[in-house]
């Protein structure tokens, strides 16, 4: 059983209403066009650890997973359908701050240590930004090796009951007080973790889901938690919960002693990102009691998701390149922009930073990754130059890699040569492989994925 997107989401809307609904927006998104001549916009960008798209209610989830993000959204350019570069932290990350594919860089492995590529803060350093990163994924840490931000702060270990998402925010916070920091340009980078595997039990938001409508309409499915992982952190057991949990959720059915029903986890992940969410308003909060909100350019996304129970590897990532991975929320806020735009054409999380040197003019160069500002404007788009590609590499360097074109996802792998085919528009979840019902289709997906990708 899954948890699906209402139909609204599931709609493949047309290029032309995609135009039309950016166009009411052009002028207020662009208004200071003259003032930003004179001066680059700050920037901040928040990343959330794996955080699917479809499991905030900005993109229609039914649970208020985002109250934060959702407001936000009111007054952003909500790209529906982002795609990540890759499916676990590492490479995302690499790709989303080189803007380029993951099969374009080094980081593809958690043997490598510092990319071989040019991270685009570079050019904001040129620019004159004062650059800064707070991190709370280990994985990122090799941001801190090269010469990438003035400051950098990592957040590696929960502090008993203070998770490493507060002790963002508090970090957040107090940079943004420093008004030697603030009073030039700057970047500000913050990444949280909450959503990522453990789920927290006691993180307070946990009971506003276990028996909702959601839980009690999903009903029980058991999955095989255990595969996929060597050890049993943060697998709950009755002791785990609190006794108003225990009382709705009764003993373990599994024999041995743990919870196996993935709507108990899928719960428990729900919670995680509204822990998120609250640390994010109180950055934005923050950004609008000391003055920098509406001239800022501000950026909420995900560097990857997290299987549910869509897929095996239950609640984990990093395995597969299904849309449960690839999908994640991309929202920003342009210079006192004041209403939503809607964008429904795919975008990859490549572009996120060629898109706001776009906008504030700064000069770069080498990447795969294209503005996002023609989609703002209005203008025509070539989608053909736009391929939507992840990939992934493991250890023992098997690869695949994924490209998305209209409704279809073709999905290759090495040593086998499988090929897999899925309708997105019919099958967003991705269940049945179509591929020998459509030969032609996958030979012209094939050719057009040979002329980006050709390392088979």
């Amino acid at each position: 059983m899954h948890m699906h997107l209402p139909k609204g989401l599931k709609r493949r809307c047309t290029r032309a209403i995609v135009v039309s609904i950016v166009v009411l927006v052009v002028a207020t998104v662009l208004s200071c066009s003259k003032k930003r001549e004179a001066a680059h916009p700050n920037i901040i960008m928040i990343v959330v650890d794996t955080l699917r798209a479809d499991h905030l209610s900005s993109y229609g989830y039914a649970r208020k997973t985002d109250p934060n993000i959702a407001e936000f959204a009111k007054q952003a350019v909500v790209f529906q359908r982002a795609v990540a570069p890759a499916p676990w932290t590492m490479p995302a990350y690499t790709s989303m701050l080189e803007g380029k594919f993951a099969f374009n860089h080094n980081m593809n492995t958690p043997t490598e240590k510092i990319p071989q590529g040019t991270l685009l803060t570079s050019y904001l350093r040129d620019a004159g930004y004062h650059t800064a990163s707070i991190q709370t994924n280990d994985m990122a840490y090799f941001l801190s090796s090269g010469d990438y931000f003035d400051d950098n702060f990592y957040y590696f270990q929960d502090q008993g009951d203070v998770y490493l998402d507060r002790q963002a925010g508090d970090s957040a916070l107090e940079w943004l007080s420093n008004s030697t920091k603030t009073t030039g340009n700057f970047f500000f980078l913050v990444g949280m973790m909450s959503p990522h595997w453990d789920y927290k039990t006691r993180n307070g938001y946990l009971s506003e889901f276990i028996g909702d409508p959601v839980y009690n309409a999903f009903g029980p499915v058991a999955v095989d938690i255990m595969f996929g992982r060597t050890t049993p952190q943060g697998i709950w057991k009755y002791d785990d919960l609190s006794p108003d949990l225990q009382a709705i959720v009764g003993m373990p059915q599994n024999s041995e002693g743990y919870y196996d029903e993935a709507r108990l986890y899928i719960a428990g992940y729900d919670s995680e990102i509204k822990y998120s969410d609250h640390q994010i308003g109180r950055i934005l909060q923050k950004l609008k009691d000391i003055g920098l909100y509406d001239d800022a350019i501000i950026i909420i996304t995900g560097d990857h998701g997290e299987n549910m129970n869509d897929h095996r590897h239950y609640f984990n990532h990093s395995d597969n390149l299904y849309q449960s991975l690839l999908h994640v929320p991309l929202l920003i806020k342009f210079p006192r922009q004041k209403v939503q735009a809607t964008v429904a054409e795919y975008v990859r999380t490549i572009d996120i930073l060629p898109t706001v040197f776009d906008y504030a003019t700064i000069k770069y160069s080498g990447t795969d990754g294209k503005s996002l500002m023609p989609f703002i404007r209005g203008e025509s788009v070539d989608f053909e130059e736009r391929p939507v590609i992840s990939y992934r590499i493991d250890s023992s360097g098997y690869k695949a890699v994924s490209l998305i074109k209209g409704d279809y996802k073709l999905i290759r792998n090495t040593g086998s040569e499988l090929t897999r085919l899925y309708n997105l528009h019919n099958d967003p979840n991705e269940t049945t492989d179509v591929s020998t019902l459509e030969p032609d289709r996958v030979a012209q997906l094939r050719e057009y994925l040979d002329k980006y990708f050709q390392q088979w």
